[in-house]
């Protein structure tokens, strides 16, 4: 997706976080994956953006700078790391991204923090999904004591 100004940088992955104490400090480290590659080797400069909104339905297109709480500094590394002051009924989005659109690599991102988080991801596109079944002979279990389909 790259950076914010790239018109794909919606398709990059996002993953949303809050908490429930004030001032919550949470470190947030992005690293290359693949512990085998060298500096020379890491296909491209690697940044971290951080968002917050009150809204956890915010879809990533409708991001600006003013929602922005850390900015991606770019840097051809294999970890960057920030940390965030986090503070409850807020959603920070942490978007991970490479500097240029177009350019894959495996990472991986760490969220660690003395106190109490969750997080999830957030899809980069609208999905439903479906499940449609029926309850058949033996499968119709009833309660939880007393059926053995339980």
């Amino acid at each position: 997706g790259g950076k914010l100004t790239s018109q794909y940088f919606s398709e990059n992955p996002c993953w949303c976080l809050r908490v429930k104490e004030k001032n919550t400090p949470i470190l947030m480290q992005l690293s290359v994956s693949d512990p085998k590659l060298s500096k020379k080797e890491i296909p491209g400069r690697i940044g971290l953006y951080v968002f917050r909104s009150p809204n956890p339905d915010r879809k990533k297109r409708y991001w600006d700078q003013s929602d922005c709480v850390v900015m991606a500094n770019f840097a051809k590394y294999r970890d960057i790391c920030t940390e965030v002051l986090c503070q409850p009924c807020i959603n920070y989005f942490v978007v991970p991204c490479m500097e240029k659109p177009g350019v894959y690599s495996p990472f991986q991102l760490t969220f660690t923090s003395a106190h109490t988080y969750c997080t999830h991801e957030v899809l980069s596109k609208e999905t439903e999904f479906i499940c449609k079944s029926a309850w058949k002979g033996l499968a119709a279990g009833g309660r939880t004591t007393g059926s053995a389909s339980w």
